[in-house]
């Protein structure tokens, strides 16, 4: 978490806040291959799970870690050990794209289901505006990633296999509005490529205020889902990188815990516990914590 060569202006990655077990804020990382095992081998036995988000905010492919026996463990491991042992249907993965080619072809050598790769330009300079660099250093940067893309997608279509199921994606935005149709028309036609979506931009209000999406704007999907339900809270479950459970993917300050770490406790009992039951009951009367009561994504992933 927190791991990434870019600092997208729309990403929750800004002002990022997790906390290790002793209270004490965390550095960026990843989580440990002994918590994610036991965090997949209890999905596994509980069999029920409609979804499970290990949404670290940053770049997944950047995932690579020891396990206690010092192997080297990757995001294609990872994409395994959810769909063997967690017993997970489907498994998708999204990325920036910028991705070394030994990193990148590993996706083709696990059970991945779903790619997204989220290029959001067509021309250097609206990358550089949407996807800057983390070091700062933009010069290249775009030719670069769409070299790896299109070497990765080559690979992809060399070897005959449907999966996985890749998605070219371009943000909707102001600087992206003359460019979506030529997006669409670069990438509908090269091999290896499933489709192109067009993505509109989740606010993020709790936690990056009017920097994204204006006053104006954000009014239109607030009157929408002001007395909504979220419908993260019911299905799919949260985990972030230090192995806190966390009621919601997108809360990015981790305010929405009560300290549960997934290394050390069920899971599954947290689910079904205290906690997690009185936050739904909170949403069902309508009487939101602090931080769920402006957000707009309460229905971003199962519509």
């Amino acid at each position: 978490g927190g791991v990434c060569g870019r600092r997208c202006p729309f990403c929750t990655i800004n002002v990022m806040k997790r906390y290790n077990p002793d209270g004490s804020e965390a550095k960026p990382g990843m989580m440990k291959w002994s918590t994610l095992v036991k965090l997949m081998t209890e999905f596994g036995e509980w069999g029920q799970a409609y979804g499970c988000s290990a949404y670290q905010l940053g770049e997944p492919l950047d995932y690579v870690v020891r396990d206690e026996q010092g192997n080297r463990k990757d995001i294609a491991d990872l994409v395994d050990l959810a769909k063997k042992t967690g017993r997970f249907k489907i498994v998708n993965v999204s990325t920036h794209g910028d991705i070394p080619a030994e990193r990148f072809n590993r996706l083709l050598e696990c059970d991945l289901d779903d790619l997204i790769i989220s290029i959001d330009g067509v021309t250097a300079e609206t990358y550089s505006a949407n996807r800057p660099a983390t070091s700062g250093r933009d010069e290249g940067v775009f030719e670069r990633t769409i070299g790896r893309v299109r070497a990765f997608l080559a690979k992809k279509a060399e070897s005959g296999e449907p999966k996985p199921f890749v998605r070219m994606q371009i943000i909707s935005k102001e600087n992206t509005r003359d460019e979506v149709l030529p997006f669409i028309r670069e990438w509908i036609t090269v091999p290896g490529v499933d489709d192109c979506f067009l993505k509109n931009l989740d606010s993020m209000r709790p936690w990056l205020g009017n920097k994204v999406v204006s006053d104006e704007e954000d009014a239109i999907k607030a009157e929408k889902t002001a007395h909504a339900v979220c419908q993260h809270i019911f299905a799919v479950a949260s985990v972030v990188y230090t192995g806190a459970a966390n009621a919601c993917c997108h809360d990015a300050f981790t305010e929405l815990t009560d300290g549960t770490n997934v290394a050390t406790a069920s899971f599954r009992e947290w689910w079904h516990g205290k906690f997690m039951a009185d936050l739904r009951q909170a949403h069902i009367s309508g009487n939101y914590p602090a931080v769920c009561a402006p957000c707009r994504e309460k229905d971003t992933w199962l519509g």
